[in-house]
């Protein structure tokens, strides 16, 4: 928010200067921790044997791309090959972006696609079909396209195992129009998939 507030205020009035100075120190906490996070994975990596495998996550992602521990051994962007691993500050700014619009738009979007899904039952009734054929019973790790198939594969987990519908089908969906269109309210009923 302080990035309209113009910089003389933020640096001379004593208000406006007291809430830009706690915010950066918030961020600098913030910045502190997950570099020290980042810095335990990378010796937790580096002491894990080379047969071994490694934990799939985000971060453990993030670490080992473009490095001899990566399952995908070519990273592009923009159709380059990307030939370097990522810097600790690289990463720290992937996950910084993901804590602060990560939940939001994950929730936004399972949202619309519940809502879609309950008004479509055909889409409804192929998604799961796919779900049933794809996964059968196990559990498959998204590691490695990792922000498409996390959201995919959490939709996934929701509608393999349950049935969700909408509580009221002729109830319009809520959604708050700001900077980003979000959804306000979505009630459903979930139950366990037999």
């Amino acid at each position: 928010m302080f990035v309209n507030v113009s910089s003389f205020l933020r640096h001379y009035v004593p208000f406006f200067k007291n809430k830009a100075d706690d915010l950066l120190q918030n961020v600098r906490f913030i910045n502190k921790r997950l570099d020290e996070i980042i810095k335990r994975r990378r010796q937790t990596i580096e002491n894990t044997p080379l047969n071994e495998p490694l934990t799939n996550d985000m971060l453990t992602s993030l670490i080992t791309a473009n490095t001899s521990r990566d399952v995908n051994h070519t990273k592009t962007v923009g159709g380059e090959a990307l030939n370097r691993p990522m810097t600790d500050t690289e990463i720290r700014g992937i996950i910084f972006d993901g804590f602060l619009g990560g939940t939001d738009t994950t929730a936004n979007t399972i949202s619309f696609v519940t809502y879609y899904l309950a008004h479509n039952q055909d889409v409804k009734k192929k998604l799961i079909e796919e779900i049933d054929r794809i996964f059968q019973g196990l559990r498959l790790c998204p590691g490695r396209k990792l922000a498409m198939i996390e959201l995919v594969c959490l939709i996934a987990l929701f509608y393999r195992k349950y049935e969700i519908d909408l509580v009221d089908m002729n109830a319009p969906l809520k959604v708050i129009n700001g900077g980003v269109t979000a959804c306000g309210e979505l009630l459903t009923k979930i139950k366990h998939r037999k």
